[in-house]
């Protein structure tokens, strides 16, 4: 610090002292690779406990996907052969083949959204494990298509088809055979279809299709 004449006071700042590998500078660099890493571990925690909530919500949205088929071809055999039965009451008759028709809109509607919920689970589960595989956490991609999954394979991470035992089994499957969910939601709109049938059937024998087309003739003849 040095006096001028004018009896100003200058002050002499010391430089900025710069990084040079020092123990404080080791000690900063340390506490903040601890924090991203405590930060890191904080959200893997986080998602790992989505991930489990996720995958039990798919899981239970796969099991009503398969119920579907079960529960309409039950109901629908037994509406089918009471509706069907010249003895049963011409009222519980359309009743019952109104019912059936209703069962069968209703349950196709249910399938295919058990269907879209488990899709969406899916590819949230999916992103959720490639988050992880990029941020050098450990995981493996199994909500996927075959050709883009990754297994632990002799202690290392690779891709499910670059295995050769996998890879020659999924050889010999049909790579042309339609999946079972597309049969299955041709079958729900057989199962529409059908039931539609069975009500026309059913207002036929009861005599009101006749007489509607009747009434129709007379209106425009």
């Amino acid at each position: 610090m040095k006096i001028s004449v004018c009896g100003t006071i200058n002050v002499k700042y010391p430089k900025r002292l710069k990084c040079n590998g020092s123990i404080c500078c080791k000690k900063k660099s340390e506490s903040e690779k601890t924090n991203n890493v405590a930060v890191k571990m904080e959200n893997y925690e986080f998602l790992l406990a989505q991930y489990q909530v996720l995958s039990d919500r798919r899981i239970q949205h796969n099991q009503l996907f398969w119920d579907k088929p079960t529960i309409l071809f039950t109901a629908q055999a037994f509406l089918w052969v009471v509706t069907l039965n010249p003895d049963t009451n011409s009222i519980i008759r359309i009743f019952l083949a109104i019912l059936s028709l209703l069962i069968s809109c209703t349950m196709t509607y249910s399938f295919h959204r058990c269907r879209n919920m488990e899709i969406c689970d899916a590819e949230q589960l999916y992103w959720i494990e490639k988050h992880f595989i990029e941020c050098g956490l450990p995981a493996v991609l199994i909500h996927h298509k075959k050709d883009a999954r990754t297994v632990i394979y002799k202690g290392k991470s690779t891709l499910l088809m670059s295995i050769p035992e996998v890879n020659a089994n999924l050889r010999s499957e049909n790579p042309k055979s339609m999946s079972t969910f597309k049969v299955l939601r041709w079958t729900f709109i057989l199962t529409i279809v059908v039931s539609a049938i069975v009500l026309l059937y059913s207002l036929y024998e009861v005599g009101i299709i006749p007489l509607i087309i009747k009434n129709i003739y007379k209106l425009y003849v």
